[in-house]
């Protein structure tokens, strides 16, 4: 079946293959201190939005690598090194495309930790229902329903906005946005047009 999102064609195929990285792209390989530096100066100049107040919000202070650790631990799940990088240097979440990317762990109940949890429960409560795969990481809240994931199954771990829809296909409802997330946030830190609201 041949699905587009975001200007991208792909096929879904039943064991769904991760995405094949053009070589364009391969050899424009990101730098990711370049990224990460251009992530932190755009937060800082462009300080999210909270959509409640009104009121620019810092976001969440970034984790310190053990912590980034110990969730890859309690979710037996490997990220790709940039992301690692994202927690760790510029921050937990709460800036980024949309309504912004979702804090690794918190004490509140809207964190990857806790999606991660979700999906896994209700794949042991519906066994004949869509069954989440591991590989799919719950990443950034698009607003009205929409949420973009990645697929970590490689380092460049691409981003995929959810539809979902009445099939029992997880694979159905993923629509490429991005071959990479560094590229997708890089553009995103060097691309502002306006200030986005979490």
């Amino acid at each position: 079946m041949i699905r587009s999102g975001g200007g991208h064609r792909f096929e879904v195929a039943e064991s769904f293959p991760a995405a094949r990285i053009s070589p364009s792209l391969s050899d424009r390989t990101m730098n990711n201190a370049d990224t990460i530096a251009d992530l932190q100066r755009r937060i800082s100049v462009f300080p999210p939005i909270d959509c409640v107040t009104n009121l620019t919000v810092a976001p969440p202070p970034p984790l310190a690598p053990a912590l980034v650790s110990e969730f890859e631990t309690a979710t037996n799940l490997r990220l790709p090194s940039f992301i690692r990088r994202l927690y760790s240097e510029v921050a937990n979440g709460g800036f980024g495309p949309a309504y912004g990317i979702v804090p690794l762990i918190a004490s509140g109940d809207d964190t990857i930790l806790d999606w991660n949890s979700r999906y896994r429960s209700a794949n042991r409560s519906e066994p004949d229902g869509p069954q989440w795969p591991d590989h799919l990481l719950h990443f950034c809240e698009g607003g009205c329903v929409t949420t973009y994931v990645l697929d970590i199954r490689t380092d460049e771990a691409p981003v995929y906005k959810v539809d979902a829809d009445a099939s029992n296909n997880i694979y159905d409802w993923l629509h490429l946005v991005s071959p990479s997330v560094e590229s997708w946030l890089a553009d995103w830190a060097r691309h502002p047009v306006t200030q986005d609201r979490g």
